[in-house]
């Protein structure tokens, strides 16, 4: 078996992260880390498969040192559980895993616990660094209002301030699928 790396997804919502994610699992084998959220589960997502789906107050009663917690808003709240990483990176079927992540501190945090406990996985920063025209012609395609996607975009983070390496760059929604699948292919031959 060859090193394993995780492939690690960063940019704001509706910037492909998801498209692309879907495409190098069913198409390369490719392994997602299932984190949990508070959100409605939308089209086409499957409990546990996606996400696992829990109670705000749920996703808030897991024990801080147990968890990588990202709080989206005052109504969501995602959650990487430290025990699906020990999982996942422990199963010696699976080279590449993926996840998918829209802010800053939780990203540099996921990061640096990885690499002290497990130093022997290669991490890969791809930055989904998409236009907002874009990104808004996506959140209404699927069905957000305009004050949800303004609520949206008023929230993120400013992902100028990486201050970490970006291994990839992804900056149009839709080439973003062949330009990853063949940094990809370079990056593995």
């Amino acid at each position: 078996m060859s090193q394993k790396k995780l492939w690690l997804f960063l940019g704001p919502s509706a910037s492909g992260k998801t498209t692309v994610e879907e495409f190098m699992i069913l198409n390369h084998g490719f392994c997602r880390l299932v984190a949990s959220t508070s959100r409605d589960i939308r089209d086409g997502e499957a409990p546990g498969v996606h996400y696992n789906y829990k109670s705000v107050s749920e996703c808030l009663s897991e024990p801080v040192e147990n968890a990588f917690e990202i709080i989206i808003s005052k109504d969501w709240v995602y959650s990487m559980p430290k025990e699906e990483l020990l999982a996942k990176f422990n199963d010696n079927t699976q080279d590449n895993y993926i996840y998918s992540i829209i802010n800053l501190e939780p990203t540099r945090d996921l990061i640096d616990y990885i690499r002290l406990n497990f130093p022997k996985i290669d991490i890969n920063v791809i930055l989904f660094d998409i236009d907002v025209e874009q990104r808004v012609d996506l959140l209404r395609q699927r069905g957000e209002s305009e004050q949800a996607i303004s609520d949206r975009l008023a929230r993120e983070d400013d992902l100028s301030e990486i201050d970490f390496g970006i291994d990839f760059k992804i900056s149009n929604i839709y080439t973003s699928v062949e330009d990853f699948n063949t940094f990809f292919y370079n990056k593995s031959t």
